[in-house]
């Protein structure tokens, strides 16, 4: 997912540099602190696109572990 802002990295950049800096916090959580100042509509609904997404791939990867385990 590309979002441009005039003066800030893209959000695929932005990713890119969150992972390198080998941060605990999940990246679902700094798009989350990001969408609460994004004063554009359009980027704003990015935002919370990739956040559904990636929360979504997280619930999924949670059933499976779950799903494992009770076997």
């Amino acid at each position: 997912m590309e979002v441009f802002v005039a003066g800030q990295p893209s959000l695929s950049a932005t990713t890119e540099a969150y992972a390198m800096k080998g941060k605990t916090k999940e990246l679902w959580e700094y798009y989350c602190e990001q969408a609460t100042i994004e004063h554009d509509p359009d980027k704003l609904m990015q935002l919370v696109k990739e956040i559904n997404r990636m929360l979504e791939e997280k619930e999924t990867r949670l059933l499976r572990v779950r799903d494992q385990a009770s076997q």
